[in-house]
């Protein structure tokens, strides 16, 4: 759970929109507050592009939840144990 714009949002609640999309494969965002901005880094297989990602949450989640941002990428940075590596996405 993180806090932006004065509303306390489960970045999972994020997720589960992104992962209704087949293409989506992995998705993530920073684990920390992130101020007035929410972003949101994602896998994809196929042609899905960030436009029609944003839209869909905007379609699908509070005006105050969907991101305003989001990253397609290759894959998400892993730490050594494996997990996701949440304050690679930050930067």
């Amino acid at each position: 759970m993180i806090k932006s714009r004065c509303h306390h949002i489960e970045l999972g609640e994020i997720a589960s929109v992104l992962y209704q999309r087949p293409s989506v494969v992995e998705t993530a965002g920073p684990d920390e507050e992130v101020g007035n901005r929410i972003l949101t880094c994602v896998t994809v297989n196929g042609e899905t592009g960030s436009d029609e990602l944003l839209r869909h949450c905007g379609e699908c989640l509070s005006r105050y939840v969907a991101p305003e941002g989001q990253e397609i990428l290759d894959s998400l940075p892993r730490a050594s144990t494996g997990k996701i590596d949440r304050k690679s996405l930050t930067g």
